[in-house]
Formats: structure tokens, C-alpha cells, sequence
């Protein structure tokens, strides 16, 4: 039945005086349509029959996803609003989620790692359960230092050594246009970022962010967070990606170039799930994101083919054949 709401097994109450109702609506494509009435059913056939309003006119309502009772048609218009936020769409969603997900018998426990009503914070309203962070309670933050370019012996092609350029476009660092030598980064190892830290670019070009995906170092234009737990760092880059326009507007102010110190940057605050729901994310994107390590290893391995042989394809020194079988010796 189309009027079966998420996870529960009778229709909407019927209309009662002094009552009234905030709604959503699935439609097709599955957007959400969001209003306020004092008797849901009626309100729903009238959005099925093209009389309700333009969006459901256009698209037309599968089902009667969600409602609350209100005790007056002020507070279901206040509500309503909420719920048109950005963070109530999110919230929205996530509860319709959690109620399908409950209707097909979903244990309670993963249930239960969605957040069903708000709490006040720094940063407004966010999740039941979860709380605002300081970058720096994530774990260490480090930043990056540029060893002398005096001494010729500390740039070899051993350690990458990552700038803000090797950060544009991409998830993990894997190419560097710089690189250490073993005596360079051992002349300030307490600089070296293990695998699985996040690169945040603080100066000149704020927001970028990067993870390591072997040992490295970066110059001082970028801050490091190396997460306490290493089960969390998937979580914890998307949090660093939202940061941009923060770190932009934590710059110093009236300067040109933005830059913001380690200081300023370890405070910057953070939306944190509970930690039980940030090391299953992390677990469920995790083969994503090897993945899309794998590829960019692929990717570089391939160009670097590319490179090798084009110059003596077009010399004539090498003919198709012999590059096709190279190709696949390498590949």
C-alpha cells in the first residue's frame, strides 16, 4: 500500500481535533516532500490526485514516508521548517532509513547507530549520540617542515616528500614532485607521516586534503592529523575535506594568502558519530578506498609505460608489436 509509512505496519492516524502532522512523502526519483497538515491521508490523496502542490504534481508520491504529531499548527510549521534544513533533510533520510531497515528485522544494535532526534552544541543542532571535536582530539598533529635546500644530500628518490601541488585532485598521495633522502628525512624524523596519515594544506591553498600511502613528509605549508585509532581514518578524511571553508575563514585575517598555523588548526571542531559507528564506516568503505589506491598505482604505472615508449614508437626504434608486448610485461 502506498500509504504504509516506513517501518510500521498501519496507516497514519486519522484527523483529530487540536492534532496536526508534519509529513514526508517518497516520490519518484526518490526525492522527499516535506509539509505540514492536520490529516495526513486526505493531504496524501490530494498530493496523489495533482491538487497537493507542484513538486508532487510533477512527481507523484509511492508512499506516506514518515510523519510526527503536533500539538498545534504552529509547531507543525516550525517543524516542518527543520526538517527542509540541510542537516533535517540529512536527519529525515536517515530515520526513513532506519525504519525500513527495522521493518526487515535489522538487528538493534546497527539500528541503534542511527541517531533518532537532535541535541544543541557548538555547531548548532546535530545527532543524538554524537559530539563536536577539536581536529587535535583526533589524535597527533604534525606540521610539515622543508629540510635545508642547502645541503644537496637530503634529496635523493627515497622518501616523498609531498607539497601542495601533489594534492590537487587526489585521495591518497602517490606521486610527489619532490622526494627526500633517507639522510634528509632522518635529519627531521619527527616529520615522518606513517601510512594512513591526512595531509591538510593550510596556506595559499586551503582544503586539500591527501592520505599517505607510504611513509612521508610534507613541507610546512600542510598540517597533519595521524588518527589515534587507524580503524577511523576513512571517517575522519571526510570530516577534513568539510573543513575548507573553515580553514579558509580561520586564515589570517586580511592577508592575501590564507595560513593558518598548527595552533588554530588543532582547534577547528569537528562533527564526530560514535566511535562504534565511525569504525564501521571505516570498515565498510575500506575496500572502496583500496581500490581507488590500487587504481591511481595503475594509473601511474601505465603513464610511466606511456612516457618510456612513445618516444620510440614516434623514432620508429621500437614498431607496435614489440610495445604491446613490453606493455604487457609490465602491466
Amino acid at each position: 500500500e502506498g500509504r504504509l509509512p516506513a517501518g510500521r505496519q498501519a496507516t497514519p492516524p486519522s484527523a483529530r481535533p487540536g492534532v496536526w502532522f508534519v509529513y514526508a512523502l517518497e516520490c519518484d526519483g526518490g526525492s522527499i516532500y516535506i509539509g505540514h497538515t492536520a490529516d495526513v491521508l486526505r493531504r496524501f490523496d490530494e498530493h496523489c490526485s495533482g491538487k497537493g502542490a507542484k513538486w508532487t504534481k510533477i512527481h507523484t508520491p509511492k508512499r506516506i514516508a514518515y510523519w510526527e504529531e503536533l500539538p498545534s499548527q504552529q509547531a507543525a510549521v516550525a517543524r516542518e521548517k527543520k526538517l527542509k534544513t540541510g542537516a533535517g533533510r540529512e536527519w529525515l533520510k536517515t530515520e526513513i532509513c532506519k525504519r525500513d531497515l527495522m521493518s526487515n528485522s535489522l538487528p538493534k544494535h546497527i539500528a541503534d547507530l542511527f541517531p533518532d532526534s537532535f541535541v544543541d552544541s557548538e555547531l548548532g543542532q546535530i545527532p543524538k549520540g554524537w559530539e563536536v571535536k577539536a581536529v587535535g582530539d583526533i589524535g597527533n598533529v604534525i606540521c610539515g617542515k622543508t629540510p635545508s635546500t642547502q645541503v644537496s644530500e637530503y634529496y635523493s628518490h627515497d622518501v616523498p616528500f609531498i607539497t601542495i601541488p601533489d594534492m590537487h585532485g587526489k585521495i591518497f598521495a602517490t606521486v610527489t614532485q619532490k622526494m627526500l633522502s633517507y639522510s634528509g628525512a632522518e635529519s627531521q624524523k619527527k616529520k615522518t607521516l606513517p601510512v594512513g596519515a591526512i595531509c591538510v594544506s593550510c596556506i595559499a591553498t586551503p582544503g586539500l586534503v591527501v592520505i599517505t600511502s607510504t611513509p612521508a613528509q610534507t613541507n610546512q605549508q600542510i598540517n597533519t592529523v595521524i588518527p589515534s585509532r587507524t580503524d577511523e581514518t576513512f571517517m575522519w578524511y571526510w570530516s577534513m575535506r568539510n573543513l575548507g571553508d573553515e580553514i579558509r575563514a580561520a586564515g589570517s585575517g586580511g592577508s592575501v594568502v590564507t595560513n593558518l598555523n598548527t595552533g588554530r588548526f588543532t582547534k577547528l571542531q569537528v562533527l564526530a558519530p560514535p566511535a562504534g559507528l565511525r569504525s564501521s564506516y571505516h570498515l565498510l568503505v575500506t575496500p572502496l578506498f583500496e581500490s581507488i589506491l590500487m587504481n591511481e598505482n595503475t594509473s601511474r604505472t601505465v603513464a610511466s609505460v606511456r612516457d618510456a615508449l612513445l618516444p620510440k614508437l614516434i623514432s620508429g626504434e621500437i614498431r607496435v608489436p614489440d610495445a604491446e608486448r613490453d606493455t604487457e610485461v609490465v602491466v
